[in-house]
């Protein structure tokens, strides 16, 4: 299954798995390098610039969110996304609401949460053409997890009891699929913004010639800009 035509969907269904962004209960990790309310000016641009970059791309747009309200959805893209609340329980539960309740429509879904909006269209379109090929399909995280995972079978509740956030979190994942007799496949590996290291790295990227996070991730590269820029001001402005 080669890419599809300039304009065409790609043959399936997307989900994105975001939490609404509200200051000190997301990025979280890079609070202290970051005061709470720039961790999440981080949190809200990468969510809008992955709800606007897959708006209208895929044959079907779900957000499911967690939080107490749902996000606000730029009006640009607002009109192709389905809203709804992510069920309560562990990613393992979120993770099959979003794979199961798609393929009641279309025959593969992909799922994605807002942690790496700059992960190249080459990833997206190699995880659905392994599809042809594999029941579910990953982009490796450099952490252990991954990025992405697609699928062609709803998967129930094979992940429960998978350890979530953690250096074996793919390869657990992946024994618990083999163990339901389901194949699986990884295509490659990128990176989660988590810390204000992988700001930097984001930074550094879209100075190369060739770098997609202009086109990709605009609004994070921007705030992202804006928060190391002033940070460093303060750090300078410290010294002796």
């Amino acid at each position: 299954m080669g890419e599809p035509a300039e304009g065409a969907p790609r043959p399936a269904a997307i989900a994105v798995l975001a939490k609404t962004p509200v200051v000190g209960r997301v990025k979280t990790r890079m609070i202290g390098a970051l005061s709470p309310a720039g961790a999440a000016a981080i949190h809200a641009a990468t969510l809008d610039d992955v709800l606007e970059r897959h708006a209208r791309a895929w044959l079907t747009h779900t957000l499911w969110w967690d939080g107490d309200a749902a996000p606000r959805v730029e009006p640009g893209s607002a009109g192709a996304w389905t809203l709804l609340r992510q069920p309560g329980g562990g990613l393992d539960v979120r993770i099959a609401a979003a794979i199961d309740t798609g393929l009641c429509s279309v025959r593969r879904v992909v799922v994605i949460g807002s942690d790496s909006p700059d992960m190249p269209d080459a990833l997206f379109a190699a995880a659905v053409e392994a599809l042809d090929r594999a029941d579910l399909s990953f982009v490796a995280a450099e952490d252990g997890g991954f990025t992405l995972v697609g699928s062609r079978v709803p998967i129930g509740a094979v992940l429960s009891g998978v350890q979530w956030s953690a250096e074996t979190t793919l390869q657990e994942t992946r024994a618990r699929l083999d163990d339901a007799g389901l194949r699986s496949e990884v295509v490659g590996r990128w990176y989660d913004l988590d810390t204000v290291a992988d700001l930097h790295r984001l930074w550094i990227h879209s100075a190369a010639p060739d770098a997609g996070a202009h086109r990709l991730a605009p609004r994070t590269l921007e705030r992202a800009r804006e928060l190391l820029s002033a940070r460093d001001r303060d750090c300078d402005g410290d010294d002796p």
